[in-house]
């Protein structure tokens, strides 16, 4: 499980990097929020689909 978080991590910066580098971040109403959700979401699908 922690090697399945630290790569989810690992994709929220980078998912984080691009969409600070076009600009997307600035569209958002709260960037920590923004980064725990993106996080939750990588790691919960990357759950789901190696359960599976």
């Amino acid at each position: 499980m922690s090697m399945l978080m630290l790569i989810a991590w690992l994709a929220t910066l980078a998912l984080l990097r691009v969409s600070g580098r076009f600009g997307l971040l600035r569209h958002v109403w709260h960037p920590a929020l923004f980064a725990l959700a993106i996080y939750v979401i990588a790691l919960s699908s990357m759950v789901l689909v190696i359960a599976r």
